[in-house]
């Protein structure tokens, strides 16, 4: 075909070799399924397409963090229908040995952080206890000595269960799990697929609420899930060859449904993405975590069809300033979920038939009372939400003539002018009536206008011991007392919750130590044994604990 001179001219000719790059897709997956299946061939349920999302969002991601020390991350995205994985990247670059690149962040057990509250509440609207409009208690509480905070280190008052969940406060998420009880809400988070917290609850404490346990990244994509398909729990699928496993209903689809509405919308899309513009794009819902001290950043997002799973933070746990789910985590998940439906053409969940609506208080979200001056419709799960009618407005009269705080015992003085009051539990009026911002900001009872008359009878009778709260000391402390410091310091606060401008008589060891309003703090300096506390209001009802001074 070719003379010699071409032959030899050819022949002549230096030759280039080179490897090239052999086909490297999903190495942390394939090392997972190698570790689970050696010495046999498997077919995975990688969308290789996804895959390359996952990835590529993952790399870009992680380079705008690696200048402010952030050098880890994982995505997992999972089709709901079949609660496959169709994609999962374990870091940024497999092949970064300094930052322990081979590391599978999927995999890796580490503190969910707030990721956990969805689940806790998921199990106070199945058993009809609250509903995203009832209002809980975001004021300071203590127990037996641990006292939580929120992130901002803010106290807000009673807020609606939508509220809290969406600014993901501490303190009502700790007061539902202390109310559907710690072994139930453990018994949920292990139903929804977190089998990592094989611990008693006692392990665990109250806190799990706020996600002190360690989880996988896969755990919690399949509990997600479990929430993408309004209840019904799947264990996840890596292979073709796994079993079909049939569902296991953890929520009924309207509790489900009512979870999704709370942490969904254009309000939430706008705090993911960070620009309006982007509000317009796929809805779904999604929730962020961040570990204690800045360790773990996550956010998981969820629609109809897949669920979004991301982790960010070093694979060694060290912190680093801005290592939160929302700066950290959710931008990513947000910019993988509108690639996978970037049209937004995916339908929402339709309402499910256990739904109904209901007419509430807008104040106190519970189902309105004959005395409720305000209240719209809102969906409550039929035959199970609490039908109990708001006890926060009640018909009091307003004040004494001489203009003195009115006690249950003034009813006789009071003629005829009566105006429907707000009356809140202790700690709740305690924290109210103590913090001016609150009350001059609030609208509970500004537009609120007196019947002409109102019966005698609806005058409450004198209130039980409930509405007597010590908040400090705390029952089942053991304080100390240091010899030889006599700088002062060395006070125990007496602190108690009762009805606004109550008078409270303080006793330790039955011998009167303080006079004080409700919400006032008196101090008893401490010595050593043990000693009664007690403290009492004008009407005879009183409280007391024993604490020990080592």
């Amino acid at each position: 075909v070719i003379t010699a001179d071409e032959r030899a001219a050819a022949s002549a000719t230096p030759v280039d070799v080179f490897r090239s790059a052999p086909p490297f897709l999903a190495p942390h997956l394939c090392d997972l399924l190698l570790r689970r299946h050696p010495g046999i061939v498997v077919r995975s349920t990688l969308d290789t397409r996804l895959q390359a999302v996952a990835e590529h969002a993952l790399r870009a991601h992680s380079e705008k963090l690696t200048p402010r020390g952030i050098h880890g991350g994982a995505v997992i995205i999972v089709d709901v229908a079949s609660s496959s994985v169709v994609a999962l990247a374990g870091s940024p670059d497999y092949f970064d040995a300094r930052h322990a690149g081979q590391v599978n962040g999927a995999t890796a057990k580490r503190a969910p952080g707030s990721t956990l509250k969805p689940f806790v509440y998921l199990e106070a609207f199945d058993r009809g206890l609250l509903t995203p409009d009832s209002v809980v208690a975001d004021v300071p509480v203590r127990y037996a000595g641990y006292e939580p905070a929120n992130f901002d280190h803010q106290f807000r008052g009673p807020v609606s269960v939508r509220e809290a969940l969406v600014a993901s406060l501490n303190i009502p998420a700790l007061k539902t799990l202390e109310q559907i009880g710690l072994d139930t809400g453990l018994a949920r988070l292990r139903a929804a697929g977190l089998q990592s917290l094989d611990r008693p609850a006692s392990h665990y404490g109250i806190s799990l609420a706020l996600g002190s346990a360690e989880v996988t990244l896969l755990e919690l994509a399949e509990a997600y899930a479990a929430l993408a398909r309004l209840g019904e729990h799947r264990p996840l699928r890596l292979c073709a060859s796994d079993p079909d496993e049939p569902a296991t209903r953890i929520a009924s689809p309207g509790t489900a449904w009512l979870l999704a509405d709370v942490l969904s919308g254009p309000e939430r899309a706008l705090q993911a993405s960070g620009h309006m513009a982007d509000t317009e794009g796929p809805r779904y819902a999604w929730k962020t975590g961040t570990s204690m001290g800045h360790r773990d950043a996550w956010t998981v997002a969820y629609g109809p069809r897949h669920v979004v799973a991301v982790w960010i933070g070093n694979p060694d746990g060290r912190s680093a300033e801005g290592l939160t789910g929302i700066e950290a985590a959710a931008p990513l998940a947000d910019r993988i979920f509108r690639q996978l439906d970037p049209r937004g053409e995916t339908p929402w969940y339709p309402r499910p038939a256990d739904l109904a609506s209901r007419r509430v208080c807008t104040v106190s979200g519970c189902a309105a009372g004959p005395q409720c001056p305000h209240t719209r419709e809102a969906p409550g799960l039929a035959g199970r939400t609490d039908p109990t009618p708001c006890a926060v407005h009640q018909i009091r009269p307003f004040a004494r003539a001489d203009g003195r705080p009115l006690k249950p015992a003034d009813a006789a003085l009071v003629p005829s002018d009566w105006k429907v009051a707000e009356v809140w539990p202790p700690e709740v009026e305690s924290w109210r009536t103590g913090t001016a911002a609150f009350q001059a900001a609030s609208p509970l009872t500004s537009d609120l206008r007196p019947p002409s008359s109102a019966p005698r009878s609806l005058l409450p009778a004198p209130t039980s011991s409930s509405t007597l709260r010590i908040l400090s000391p705390v029952r089942g402390v053991a304080y100390r007392y240091l010899p030889g410091d006599d700088s002062g310091r060395q006070r125990l606060e007496l602190k108690a919750a009762a009805s606004a401008g109550s008078e409270l008589f303080w006793f330790v060891n039955g011998e009167r130590v303080a006079r004080v309003l409700s919400g006032e703090s008196a101090w008893w300096p401490l010595a050593p044994g043990r000693h009664t506390i007690a403290c009492a209001d004008p009407t005879g009802l009183s409280r007391s604990i024993d604490i020990e001074v080592e």
